[in-house]
């Protein structure tokens, strides 16, 4: 599989994964490294094959309950190098306004309260994909789950790379058994699970209101409905 990047601002995310990828950190949880190259104004990254990953709305639960674990096994590692931990972003006003022609403003406008209110996550900084949906999973010739597409990889506490699998499945029309997999993936990280609900609301909260308001016009009507619900839930908790 080969993935070459161009685009001027994105050059330095894709030195980066190749960089991430070569490292040999990833070893687990990402396809074999073949080889990279880059020069001025390309990088380019050539990885082992894998199966694709079914669509979300024909995942079994077992599959479901796999790719929590395998998010787990990510997020117990913190290398060291060029990754930058991000800072939540101020929420854009035209992200407000698409939330307003949904007829959400009310609950968009108490979401943002409720991320000026939270407190800093308590939990370590991790490595994190940073695009943690199914299109960028395969299967290895084992049937183990491989993340593809690292150049958004960064340093955090690690929950949106979960609570993003699950949006963008429920996005797609699937029902990812949310319950289960936080338990599968609490489990694996060593944490209560009742320690990571309120920090798994604000993680989604934060990638409602400042990630999908340019991407909800491209979905159905279902589809826009089920996260306007999602934003309606979490705000009024």
């Amino acid at each position: 599989m080969i993935k070459v990047t161009t685009d001027p601002e994105r050059l330095r995310r894709a030195a980066l994964e190749a960089q991430l990828l070569s490292s040999g950190e990833i070893s687990d949880v990402a396809p074999e490294l073949v080889a990279s190259a880059q020069g001025t104004g390309w990088v380019a990254v050539a990885t082992r094959r894998g199966r694709p990953l079914a669509p979300a709305t024909q995942l079994t639960r077992e599959t479901w309950l796999s790719l929590a674990t395998s998010l787990a096994a990510l997020h117990r590692r913190a290398p060291e190098g060029d990754l930058l931990q991000r800072q939540p972003v101020p929420v854009a006003a035209s992200a407000h306004g698409a939330w307003k022609a949904m007829g959400a403003e009310d609950a968009a406008d108490r979401g943002i309260r409720r991320l000026a209110d939270a407190p800093t996550s308590a939990l370590p900084v991790v490595l994190v994909h940073g695009d943690s949906h199914v299109g960028n999973i395969i299967h290895d010739h084992d049937g183990a789950p491989l993340w593809i597409d690292w150049q958004e990889a960064h340093l955090g506490d690690g929950l949106a790379d979960l609570v993003f699998l699950w949006q963008r499945g429920e996005f797609a029309g699937a029902r990812p058994p949310r319950v289960e997999m936080t338990a599968r993936y609490a489990q694996q990280r060593s944490i209560h699970p009742d320690q990571l609900q309120e920090r798994l609301d604000l993680a989604e909260l934060r990638l409602l209101l400042h990630s999908w308001p340019p991407f909800l016009e491209h979905g159905s009507p279902m589809a826009r409905e089920t996260m306007r619900r999602r934003l309606v839930a979490l705000s009024s908790r």
